[in-house]
């Protein structure tokens, strides 16, 4: 097969993407960040082109209520968030193609919305697939108008999720354009360490908070200075 070679700059906007989704995810109490990766080189194949990810694990135990539709929006919304955070702007990679992140975020938005009665009305439409929430909102515009304004609530409310973390997003994208892989305590660390939310913090981490809860301050004041 044939691969082409990304540039340097494509590069550096998949690493701020694809942290982007990891950063929210830490902040979501039952979403489990496995680690993040990207590679400087994708295939020749269609438009469908995949040169990273995020993976994250969702339980699939907690009550799909109002609240874990709209974190989940924030998670499909995270990377062209922290592209935004960074560039500017966003490119044109997250949406149009079956999968992925706006078109997530548009599907759950429209069930929310639609089907599920946690916008602003009590009313159930029986639609579940794509194809079928596509035709609804383009035949109900007050519909269409509510999804895209849900949307933008979450994109404004992860641009800022995202930008209370842009030290170690910054952090984390040049060390991620240059070994291609982190884990998740690569970048839990990070995070913590630049005063990050973590709604999971693992065993290590509640241990070291233990530990400097208990020293003596003297011992805290000397940390602070170096």
């Amino acid at each position: 097969p044939d691969f082409r070679k990304l540039s340097a700059q494509s590069l550096k906007m998949l690493s701020v993407h694809e942290l982007g989704h990891a950063i929210v995810a830490l902040q979501i109490p039952y979403a489990h960040l496995n680690g993040v990766a990207i590679s400087d080189e994708i295939l020749e194949s269609g438009d469908n082109e995949i040169a990273g990810f995020a993976s994250i694990s969702i339980d699939g135990s907690v009550p799909r209520d109002r609240r874990y539709y709209l974190d989940m929006i924030a998670i499909d919304l995270a990377g062209i968030a922290a592209e935004q955070e960074v560039f500017g702007s966003f490119v044109d990679g997250a949406g149009g193609v079956d999968g992925s992140d706006l078109v997530r975020a548009t599907h759950r938005a429209s069930l929310f919305e639609a089907v599920y009665g946690f916008g602003g009305r009590l009313t159930s439409i029986v639609a579940s697939e794509a194809d079928e929430l596509t035709k609804l909102r383009a035949s109900d515009p007050l519909l269409d108008r509510a999804v895209q304004s849900l949307l933008s609530d979450r994109f404004v409310h992860t641009c800022a999720l995202i930008a209370s973390n842009r030290v170690a997003l910054d952090e984390l994208s040049d060390r991620l354009v240059r070994v291609k892989r982190l884990s998740t305590e690569d970048i839990v660390k990070v995070v913590w360490h630049h005063g990050g939310v973590l709604a999971n913090p693992p065993g290590w981490l509640k241990a070291r908070r233990r530990g400097a809860a208990d020293a003596p301050e003297t011992a805290e004041l000397r940390s602070h200075g170096r």
